[in-house]
């Protein structure tokens, strides 16, 4: 090979390599927000769930009020 062609033969495939490095990172980006985001919700919903009462509760109270000031 000249030295023309081989210059662009290792541009070609390091271009390659990094395209692809880049695609593995943005997959592990992507996989690890999503298994944030699903911790988040699923912290959202335990919460929620362990405290309907206590919300039902201040919605009545809620409701009660505004009946007795209107």
């Amino acid at each position: 090979m000249s030295s023309e062609t081989d210059r662009l033969y290792w541009r070609i495939r390091t271009a390659e390599y990094l395209a692809a490095n880049r695609e593995k990172v943005n997959a592990a980006r992507r996989a690890r927000y999503a298994r944030k985001q699903e911790e988040v919700l699923a912290g959202i919903r335990e919460y929620r769930a362990a405290n309907a009462e206590r919300f039902r509760e201040q919605a009545r109270a809620r409701y009660h009020r505004s009946k007795a000031n209107a």
